[in-house]
């Protein structure tokens, strides 16, 4: 049976290759607001997953039923969340906990939540990792590091949460 994932945010940098990778093995269904759907960083030697054009605050639990796994890469970039820092907070963090927490209740099985090193501030260290302390600077990091401690409160036997942070791309 193949797996089915959502992948949110399937339009973005990172989206549009992690797609073309799913897509070999896995059925892959993305969302994205469209905002940049036309414009392209680079030729994709692969056709982009069907995709619902939706804002991630308005995703509803029955489009998460039925997959196996959520991929959740939608957020508004550094510099936007410092411009819009209330706009980037609906988004970033309580967007990414909203679509959790519904995943969850639509029996998906796993979530994959995209974080970012940024989560660590100025470290002053050369090497950094998931023990090191953390210092966000911006808006942005404090999100990630906001939806990361809520997404720990849901993992469970039936709900495998993974938190990955990212270097900034």
């Amino acid at each position: 049976m193949t797996q089915r994932v959502l992948v949110v945010g399937s339009d973005g940098y990172i989206g549009t290759q992690l797609c073309g990778r799913l897509q070999m093995s896995r059925a892959v269904l993305g969302i994205d607001t469209g905002f940049y759907a036309d414009a392209t960083l680079y030729a994709p030697s692969w056709e982009p997953p069907p995709t619902i054009r939706v804002d991630v605050r308005d995703v509803s639990e029955r489009e998460l039923v039925g997959f196996d796994a959520v991929v959740y890469l939608a957020d508004l970039t550094d510099p936007l969340s410092q411009a819009f820092p209330r706009l980037a907070d609906a988004i970033n963090h309580l967007a990414a906990v909203r679509l959790a927490s519904i995943s969850k209740l639509a029996g998906v099985q796993r979530f994959v939540y995209s974080s970012s090193a940024s989560v660590y501030g100025d470290s002053g260290m050369d090497i950094v990792d998931e023990d090191s302390p953390t210092r966000p600077l911006t808006p942005y990091a404090a999100a990630k590091l906001q939806v990361e401690r809520h997404l720990g409160s849901l993992h469970d036997d039936a709900f495998t949460v993974v938190c990955l942070r990212n270097a900034t791309v």
